[in-house]
Order: structure tokens, then sequence, then C-alpha cells
């Protein structure tokens, strides 16, 4: 029950301090649109760098290529 609890805490504030935090400022700038984009390849990239960092898991040539192709969208959607 208390990691349970432990759990819900760190998800609740990590959503208020970085999730809705960003879409607010996303919002203010008028850049709303690029929200979902930008946090799913966020997501993908951050997951395969934990799998094969902290895992160590060894990425496969379409995983690398997928990770690279999310980077780069990242690159392209925050320089507009």
């Amino acid at each position: 029950m208390k990691i349970c609890a432990v759990q819900a805490a760190i998800y609740f504030t990590a959503g208020f301090w970085w999730l809705y935090n960003a879409l607010d400022r996303l919002g203010e700038a008028g850049l709303i649109a690029i929200a979902n984009p930008l946090m799913l390849a966020s997501c993908l990239v951050g997951f395969t760098a934990y799998s094969a960092l902290a895992l160590r898991e060894r990425p496969s040539r379409a995983q690398i290529l997928g990770t690279l192709f999310a980077l780069a969208g990242i690159v392209l959607v925050a320089s507009t």
C-alpha cells in the first residue's frame, strides 16, 4: 500500500511540475499543436536510452534508426 502511495505522489507531482507546466508554456506560445508529437517522441527516445544505458539491452538496428528519426523529429518540431 505504501509503494502505491509513493508512486501516486511521484506521478502527481511530476505531472504538475513537468507535463502541465510544459503544456501551459506551449499554449502561451501558441504552439499547443506540437505538444502531443513532442511528448511521444521524447518518451520513445527516453525509453530507448533507458533500456540501453540502465538495463544494458542491446537495441536492434531498426530501434536505433527509429530513435534517430524520433530525435530528428523533436529537433525539427522544436526549431519551428
